[in-house]
């Protein structure tokens, strides 16, 4: 990793970022909408004329990313919900699964009559009834914040299970051993792409962090979110370099120890641990502990390059904050 210089200093005033802006920075946003959101697009799918409402006991409507793992931001993101269905699921087996018991799954089990696709269209349908505007977007049905019907801006998921498979030996549950998570194909205009993930995991492994690191781990996931936005906004990168999502996973990489510090310390000794680790970056999990971090041939996961970039530029915001 080539750098002007690493983030120095301690204090936050004399050299760096002042640290009344990085206390500011932790602080939390609104939370007041999620479950809200989950109650309105439960009773939209739900309802007599809604082409979902024969399903409803098939599905598990539930909240997921920056409002669930309380590392919302003020002025943060839309209210992401996971509809997931739970009559169908995908499959995958770890590598050292035997293939006679790939093999017996296959003979097993045949091809859902009804899954994440037909939900996503029956959504769709659903909000359509409900009066709802909405952008049926690559991943999920996007709802602007401006919607008068709802009264906040949401992200819906539709998916289905997904079961990673470690063990299988026949179709009772006593005879299976899997890791289960969500997974759903991309908009069709987006060439049906399978997209994976747990966010169960993904919160119960931060909130665990969180515990360990003495309540800061949470907070520093905010802190750095709007560092990234200030760095944005001086034009040092971009906001697509570095989701919200990844942001939180590179840092569950961090030693515990580093969070609980006061701010201003903090900030550049986790910048500096992230420079000083990069040849370790492959080695480097999302905080589900179960997906690599980095991928450069998979369009769902994060690239080193994009990381390198965000972590320059938390660095540049450091060293030059009083002339940028």
């Amino acid at each position: 990793m080539s750098l002007r210089r690493s983030p120095g200093g301690t204090s936050g005033d004399a050299d760096g970022i002042p640290t009344r802006q990085l206390e500011r920075w932790t602080n939390s946003g609104a939370r007041t909408q999620p479950r809200k959101a989950q109650q309105r697009i439960r009773r939209h799918l739900a309802v007599d004329r809604s082409p979902v409402s024969g399903r409803i006991d098939e599905l598990d409507i539930f909240i997921q990313g920056s409002h669930k793992n309380d590392t919302i931001t003020y002025g943060g993101g839309d209210v992401d919900l996971v509809v997931k269905l739970e009559s169908a699921y995908y499959t995958g087996f770890e590598r050292d699964m035997p293939d006679w018991q790939v093999d017996l799954y296959g003979e097993q089990h045949t091809s859902a009559d009804y899954d994440d696709s037909n939900l996503r269209d029956d959504t769709c349908r659903a909000l359509n009834t409900a009066g709802i505007s909405y952008d049926n977007g690559r991943k999920a049905i996007e709802i602007d914040d401006d919607d008068d019907r709802l009264g906040f801006g949401a992200d819906i998921v539709p998916c289905c299970e997904f079961r990673l498979y470690r063990r299988y030996e026949g179709t009772d549950e006593s005879e299976q051993e899997y890791t289960s998570g969500i997974a759903f194909k991309t908009n069709k205009w987006w060439n049906n792409r399978v997209v994976v993930n747990f966010p169960k995991q993904h919160y119960q492994r931060g909130t665990e962090k969180n515990s360990r690191a003495n309540g800061r781990y949470k907070e520093t996931v905010r802190l750095f979110k709007n560092a990234r936005d200030a760095a944005v906004e001086r034009g040092l990168i971009r906001k697509k370099q570095a989701p919200s999502y990844f942001v939180e996973c590179l840092l569950s990489n961090v030693p515990d120890g580093l969070f609980d510090q006061p701010v201003a310390e903090r900030y550049p000794a986790i910048v500096q641990w992230l420079c000083d680790s990069h040849d370790r970056w492959d080695s480097f999990e999302s905080q589900n502990k179960i997906l690599p971090l980095f991928d450069n041939q998979e369009p769902d996961l994060w690239t080193q390059s994009d990381a390198l970039d965000f972590v320059t530029a938390l660095t540049t915001l450091w060293n030059d904050w009083k002339t940028l």
